[in-house]
């Protein structure tokens, strides 16, 4: 899961990464309202961030402009404001759309909680696409290789299906498989999708002819680019 964070303030940035990480949500921070705007659709965040308080006069029309393509429980739209915030601006802000309005300052528990509440309520979106399969094809350039854990060898083959939770590999050669059974840890992986490598920590949940993987603590910034990557497939293959 995505999120884009608009706010001129490092500071901010660090601080709700280190809340909303953990939640598997990569931070992507602009410090340019306008950029962050023209930049929008190539991001494709399930979760905005803007601070009313850095920009007080550019949040509702971004907000406005974000609606106009996404709706509510699409994209959702978390306006950060200092304490106190006027509740006419408040008002204006339910009516034009925004899911919370969250203080910026994120020292109050409650105020975390809240942040974390309204992440962990949409976290559905991301669930959905996590259990989208998707089988590739020759025009995907999807290629997944793995260091055997016991043996060292480097272990190549097709990518059969994949989602968000893990992938299905079938080895160019099956001997290359022993050894390997179901909860064995593959510490070293390359996936490649597109023009990006990932380094997904697996484990193994069956083996055979196929090798079946769940991925393993992965990063979330890796997890977003994937679950951004399987998205565009799965939407480009529907239109089709």
């Amino acid at each position: 899961m995505k999120a884009l964070l608009v706010t001129e303030r490092q500071s901010l940035k660090e601080t709700v990464d280190h809340h909303i990480g953990p939640q598997g949500v990569a931070v992507i921070h602009y410090e340019n309202p306008l950029k962050a705007m023209d930049n929008i659709v190539e991001i494709d965040p399930e979760i905005v961030l803007f601070s009313a308080r850095d920009y007080p006069r550019h949040w509702k029309p971004f907000l406005i402009f974000l609606r106009n393509h996404r709706e509510r429980r699409s994209t959702i739209f978390i306006l950060l404001t200092p304490p106190k915030f006027d509740s006419d601006e408040a008002a204006k802000a339910q009516h034009l759309g925004v899911n919370g309005i969250v203080e910026d300052s994120l020292h109050d528990s409650a105020q975390r909680d809240k942040l974390k509440a309204i992440v962990q309520r949409y976290k559905k979106i991301e669930d959905h696409r996590t259990n989208q399969r998707y089988a590739p094809d020759e025009g995907d350039r999807m290629i997944f290789v793995f260091s055997h854990p016991f043996n060292y060898s480097l272990v190549t083959g097709t990518v059969r299906d994949i989602s968000g939770d893990g992938l299905r590999f079938e080895p160019f050669n099956t001997d290359q498989l022993r050894g390997l059974e179901a909860g064995t840890l593959i510490d070293h992986a390359g996936l490649r999708i597109g023009d990006e490598t990932l380094h997904p920590p697996c484990k193994v949940v069956s083996a055979g002819a196929d090798l079946r993987l769940s991925f393993h603590s992965m990063d979330p910034e890796e997890r977003g680019l994937l679950l951004s990557h399987l998205a565009s497939r799965v939407l480009a293959l529907k239109y089709t």
